[in-house]
């Protein structure tokens, strides 16, 4: 789909729309529906990491590794600048990891 088509953003509304309707229905119908309805979505990130890694590994075995030898070239290697990118990451997946905990109550 086009990103120039006029269609485009509210089509990604309506998806989304759908999506939390679906889940709320789910949700109020039963708690238990809804714990499988988490731990199908828990399965499926989980196997699409796998696959993610399992290709990576596959692209690194055929040689693949040009991006590698210049990825970190003028890095900074400063301590405080990487604890700063590391708790910045690790805050923001606990946001979602609270809405997937608080998602079954």
């Amino acid at each position: 789909m086009s990103h120039s088509n006029p269609y485009f953003d509210i089509s990604k509304k309506i998806g989304a729309a759908t999506a939390i309707v679906v889940i709320i229905v789910i949700n109020s119908y039963s708690t238990k529906c809804g714990v499988r309805m988490a731990n199908l979505f828990c399965v499926l990130k989980l196997a699409a990491l796998g696959v993610l890694m399992v290709l990576g590994v596959w692209k690194l075995a055929e040689g693949g590794t040009e991006n590698i030898r210049v990825g970190f070239r003028n890095t900074n290697l400063n301590p405080g600048t990487w604890t700063t990118a590391f708790f910045a990451a690790l805050w923001s997946y606990s946001g979602w990891n609270c809405i997937n905990m608080m998602s079954g109550r």
